[in-house]
């Protein structure tokens, strides 16, 4: 297809979710709790990363995206948004 660069690391590929059914999306967002059971020795997931590897396709794995998710995050200070 000519992908050369995939964004958002393993988070996004919904192939390889906990729980994933057939023909079924899951719902949007990532909780932590997903995160946590993403099993990366599974077969899904080194497969895919086999593949990856074999066609030279990065992935950019964007943790500011998913840092901004963290609800142990400090609040931002009015100062920061005013400089914007």
């Amino acid at each position: 297809m000519g992908i050369d660069n995939l964004e958002h690391g393993l988070l996004v590929d919904t192939e390889v979710h906990p729980g994933k059914q057939l023909n079924v999306c899951p719902p949007q967002g990532v909780t932590r709790n997903e995160i946590a059971q993403l099993d990366l020795d599974s077969a899904p997931v080194k497969d895919m990363i086999s593949d990856l590897v074999k066609h030279n396709v990065a992935i950019t794995s964007t943790l500011a995206v998913f840092e901004a998710f963290d609800g142990g995050r400090p609040p931002l200070e009015q100062r920061l948004l005013d400089a914007l």
